[in-house]
Formats: C-alpha cells, sequence, structure tokens
C-alpha cells in the first residue's frame, strides 16, 4: 500500500477523521502508525537512496579486489592458446594480457553496481527528463570541460608534488605501459570504456534516482561518490570537481550522452600525453595544456556572454518539484539533507572506507 506525501482530499481507504494523530502519524489497522508529514517523507526516502549509494560506493571500493582473481585466472586461460618464439613476444604478450586483465576486472566492478541500481531504484529511474537547452551552451559546455580537466590535471600534479614533499605520500611510478599494443588497450580502457561506465552508473542511474530531492543536492553527492571511490586523495579531489561538472552537463541538457562524451574528452588528452607524449617534444604537453585551458576560458566566457540561463541546472520545473523545495510545503533544506544522507549507516560506512 502506497502513500502520497499529502493526504488526498476523500482520505484514504479505512481511514477516519477522528482517528487520533500525533506528530504527523496516524495509525491504520494491518499497517501500523504511517508518516503523513511531508518532512518525515521525505527524510525517510533519503535514508534509502543514501543507503542505495552507499551500497554502489562498497560495491566500487571491495569488487575491484574480488574480480582480480577472476581476471588472473581467464588471463592464464587465454595465456595457453598464445604461441611464444622469442624474448620479445613475451615482453609483448605479457603487457597486452595484463591490460586484457585491468580490464576485465574494471568492467565487472562496475556491472555488478550498475545492475544492482536497476534492480533496487524502482520508479525513480524511469522518470523521463524533458529538459530544453540551447545547443550553443551544449557545445561550449564541452570547452568549459576541457578546460577544467586542464585546471584540475595541473592542480592535481602541484597537489600531489606537495604532498610528496611531505612525506605523506610516496611519488610512484608511472603505470603506463611501453608496449604500443598494450598502450592502445590502455587508451581505449582509460578513457572510453572507464568513463562510460562511470557516467552511466554515476550519473545516469544514481543522479537520476537523486534528483527529486533537488538538483543541487543530486549533483553534489553524485560528485561526491566520485571523489570517494577515487582510490587516492589527489585522484578524489580532481574527480569530485570533475564530477561536479559532467553532472552539471547532465542536468543542463538531459542527456547522458553529452556528460559521457565530456568525461571521454577529458580522458582522453591525459592517456595521449601519457602514452604517445613520450615520443613527442617537451614543450608539447605544456602547449597542449595552455591551448586548453584558452579553450575553457573563451567557451565559459561566451557562455556567460550569451546564455543568461546557463547556471540553471534545468530549465523547467521538475515534476516531482515538492520534494525538492519548490512545492507547497516547501521541502528539506540542503543541510538537513546531507544530514540525513550522512546519517545512514551504509552510507558512512562506505565514505570511511
Amino acid at each position: 500500500m502506497q502513500f502520497q506525501r499529502e493526504p488526498r482530499r476523500g482520505g484514504y481507504p479505512g481511514l477516519m477523521d477522528h482517528w487520533p494523530s500525533e506528530g504527523g502519524n496516524v495509525y491504520i489497522s494491518g499497517y501500523g502508525f504511517i508518516h503523513l508529514d511531508p518532512d518525515q517523507i521525505e527524510r525517510h526516502e533519503i535514508r534509502r537512496s543514501a543507503s542505495l549509494a552507499g551500497g554502489v560506493m562498497l560495491c566500487l571500493t571491495l569488487l575491484p579486489a574480488i574480480f582480480l582473481l577472476p581476471g588472473q585466472l581467464a588471463v592464464r586461460y587465454l595465456a595457453q592458446f598464445i604461441p611464444v618464439e622469442s624474448p620479445d613476444s613475451l615482453v609483448l604478450w605479457t603487457a597486452v594480457l595484463t591490460e586484457v586483465r585491468n580490464g576485465l576486472w574494471q568492467v565487472g566492478s562496475y556491472l555488478v553496481p550498475i545492475l544492482f541500481l536497476l534492480l533496487a531504484g524502482g520508479r525513480d529511474l524511469r522518470r523521463k527528463d524533458n529538459t530544453t537547452f540551447s545547443a550553443r551552451t551544449f557545445v561550449l559546455s564541452f570547452g568549459c570541460a576541457l578546460g577544467l580537466s586542464a585546471v584540475v590535471g595541473c592542480g592535481g600534479e602541484l597537489f600531489s608534488s606537495f604532498l610528496s614533499g611531505l612525506g605523506l605520500i610516496e611519488a610512484g611510478s608511472s603505470a603506463v605501459p611501453t608496449v604500443p599494443a598494450a598502450q592502445a588497450l590502455y587508451v581505449v580502457r582509460v578513457a572510453v570504456i572507464l568513463p562510460v561506465l562511470q557516467e552511466l552508473l554515476l550519473r545516469g542511474l544514481m543522479l537520476r534516482m537523486l534528483r527529486k530531492y533537488g538538483d543541487a543536492f543530486a549533483l553534489f553527492i553524485t560528485a561526491l561518490m566520485s571523489g570517494l571511490t577515487a582510490g587516492t586523495l589527489n585522484g578524489g579531489l580532481c574527480a569530485f570537481v570533475m564530477g561536479l561538472m559532467y553532472g552539471y552537463l547532465m542536468l543542463r541538457t538531459g542527456l547522458l550522452s553529452s556528460a559521457a562524451l565530456a568525461h571521454v574528452l577529458c580522458a582522453l588528452w591525459p592517456a595521449l600525453s601519457q602514452t604517445v607524449g613520450r615520443y613527442l617534444p617537451g614543450w608539447a604537453a605544456e602547449a597542449a595544456m595552455l591551448l586548453l585551458l584558452a579553450v575553457g576560458l573563451a567557451s565559459f566566457a561566451l557562455i556567460c556572454r550569451r546564455d543568461e540561463n546557463a547556471f540553471i541546472l534545468s530549465s523547467r520545473a521538475l515534476d516531482y518539484g515538492r520534494m525538492s523545495g519548490a512545492g507547497k510545503g516547501g521541502g528539506l533544506p540542503f543541510r538537513k539533507k546531507l544530514a540525513v544522507t550522512f546519517g545512514s549507516a551504509f552510507f558512512s560506512a562506505a565514505s570511511a572506507l
């Protein structure tokens, strides 16, 4: 039996007007005390969504270690059919199979939470977003995303150097393969497969499920999930900032493809600089960084000048505006929603991990 946020004029079936009510709760035979207070209902639903978000973060945190063994076993099975005729071919196939193993366990780590949300999301994932947007804003947003990725990349390197100088982290060696065939697989994995899976999970499913509590809340929580599951402090800060940008694109255009394409573009140039960039002169990387910064600044300036609604997350009143505080009776403020979210045991446990 489901109830709306506010009692219907005619009341609920079998609910008499003279039954006692206290604190927005009423007693219905066979169901117990039922919340009729909109704020209480919203708190309950936010806790449920936060639990699902915590489950997703736990999957992204724990599944890589679980899927590493099946990926290794699959690679060992494939290695039996690969002829090794020389030391060079041994090095080649070792690097290629290592990338295949990494791709298998990373894809598995994302497919499980995606299926989990599809099964547990319910009607929240079936909402239709009819957001209208300007084609100019759509194009310029990609330039802003590329410029922001350059800023985040520079800031991430400086921050990593600062932490390394303080002795808080160790300057690790690059995990980029040196074999050309393995480099191609690395670029496809890092710049295509993982960004698409991340956007499908976080922006395509998680943001859509959280959006009924407000666009700003959904944007912040999904970006926070990106940062918390990055694995490192430096990578988490970068992922959080870029997650805000990808979420903005999703909310502004209503198209998951826009966020996925922006993520692919922003992940492609660092991957290429790590692989192909080693064969280019030293000034090429700095020139590419300055070019991206210029594109980002120009795109941001044009958006500010020509699109008055560029910073409105959605260009229409959401069908579920009541629960985001836009309807009659208001709703929980942003800080209250965050407090309820972090009050969820699953979300807090996943954040701590």
